[in-house]
């Protein structure tokens, strides 16, 4: 029998799919075509009727969808440590995210935001992650490059405020301004490099976005199809603000709006109330959940009741700034295991409000519905794209295996990850990047990071 050629064949893998049906699969095979799966099942079966121009042994290796982290800051990837080192050479003022984050954002050169890009993009991929939702933050239109040269699939957001004081000019801009950029990035980056690239809005957050800034992003996205990406529900400050200004918490403020829709990926919302999920379920708004800087500095967000409501939830790791330094999703994972059994489980004797699984789902699947791609892209069935992670199976560290969804959820970290394939060119091998020269990269940040704290420094 003549078999169809293809570009590649991944054989003899445990395949977690993520699918509507939650199908595992042990000694499978996925043929890629393009940046396609053209064919997924037990090995036997795909390689009787394919054959590949390079064909991958997937022994002793899980397979699963790319991670997808749903609240990045490729902006604040070379801030990295920087408040630990502060702390010990001054007393931080409060706000953090406005006397250091949006000044470290404003100080930096598009040289800078684009090595900013390459290195986080870079790290992104070493860890499993194929696809990243950006907050917002400056000069997204250098950022854009890095995606095309890294391969890494993503959102790309350009940071909107305008209605703060002690903010620096370099980051604010006039609702008219915000919309004339924002529209110019959409038509310039939206769809660009096979379809990798997609552009949404952002809202920093409702104390820095006046009224009028508010409306004019809400208008701009449902004119042009596409998201919005704020912060939303994040800290008491929040709050208290809201009330203040019009008698309402944040979320009902944005619903009074009209703000809230389908298309608002709200990222933290931690501080909700019940009636605030209640909009939040009404008008289908998605969440992006940090687990690791909420529980550190806010508390836990309600994630048992949003899933049980329905709401399309996904992880993020709020960059590495915030993420406790490492952008490892599978950390996430685990820290948000462990809280929520501690918040929301133990003192109920409930010692499973979410399970591994929920986890996995919301890092892969759960990402991509909160994106609004869980067409293409999320689980890994025929005719989505070819985005997934082969995570080893034998480390000693993960030894004995005996289940694979355990290897892949319970024992499984960045150290696992051996390959990464996104729109199906394989961009980490053997644990390397395929596209980046690493050690490049690593002495060009090394060399630019000592200058560019400096520069923020003379700025404080």
């Amino acid at each position: 029998m003549n078999r169809t050629q293809v570009d590649f064949l991944i054989v003899n893998g445990s395949v977690l799919t993520m699918n509507d049906a939650s199908e595992i699969f042990d000694d499978a095979a996925i043929a890629i075509n393009g940046d396609t799966i053209v064919a997924l099942g037990p090995t036997a079966q795909v390689t009787a009727h394919y054959e590949a121009r390079e064909t991958l042994d997937a022994s002793n290796m899980v397979i699963i969808p790319g991670l997808i982290d749903t609240h990045f800051h490729t902006g604040q990837q070379l801030e990295r440590g920087i408040f630990y080192y502060l702390s010990k050479e001054m007393k931080l003022r409060e706000p953090i995210w406005k006397n250091y984050l949006i000044p470290f954002e404003a100080s930096l050169s598009d040289e800078d935001v684009l090595l900013s890009a390459r290195f986080a993009y870079a790290n992104l991929l070493k860890v499993g992650t194929t696809c990243f939702a950006d907050a917002g933050g400056p000069k997204p239109e250098c950022m854009a490059p890095a995606v095309e040269e890294t391969g890494i699939r993503g959102v790309l957001v350009r940071s909107t405020l305008d209605h703060a004081d002690g903010i620096p000019m370099e980051m604010q801009d006039t609702p008219a301004e915000a919309v004339a950029k924002g529209e110019r990035l959409y038509r310039t980056w939206h769809g660009r490099c096979g379809g990798r690239i997609r552009v949404w809005l952002g809202m920093r957050q409702i104390m820095v976005c006046s009224r009028e800034m508010l409306e004019s992003v809400r208008d701009l996205a449902a004119r042009l199809g596409t998201g919005i990406h704020i912060h939303l529900a994040e800290g008491p400050y929040e709050v208290d603000y809201a009330v203040e200004q019009s008698g309402l918490r944040p979320a009902e403020y944005l619903a009074a709006l009209g703000f809230l829709n389908s298309n608002v990926l709200a990222a933290h919302s931690v501080l909700l109330s019940n009636h605030e999920l209640d909009l939040y379920q009404e008008h289908d708004v998605a969440v992006a959940h940090c687990p690791a800087i909420m529980f550190r500095y806010t508390g836990v967000a309600k994630v048992p009741e949003m899933l049980r409501r329905g709401l399309r939830v996904g992880l993020g790791t709020d960059g590495a700034l915030s993420s406790g330094g490492s952008l490892d999703l599978f950390r996430q994972m685990h820290i948000a295991l462990h809280t929520l059994t501690a918040v929301y489980g133990l003192p109920y004797r409930d010692h499973a409000p979410v399970l591994p699984d929920d986890l996995l789902a919301m890092a892969t699947r759960g990402g991509a519905r909160a994106l609004g791609w869980e067409a293409e892209i999320g689980s890994l069935s025929v005719g989505k794209k070819a985005d997934m992670v082969l995570l080893a199976r034998d480390d000693l560290d993960v030894l004995p295996s005996y289940d694979p969804t355990f290897a892949a959820v319970s024992n499984a970290a960045a150290a696992q990850v051996r390959t990464v394939i996104v729109n199906g060119q394989v961009v980490v091998k053997n644990g390397a990047l395929v596209l980046v020269d690493e050690e490049e990269l690593r002495a060009k940040v090394k060399e630019r990071a000592p200058l560019i704290l400096a520069r923020f420094l003379e700025k404080l």
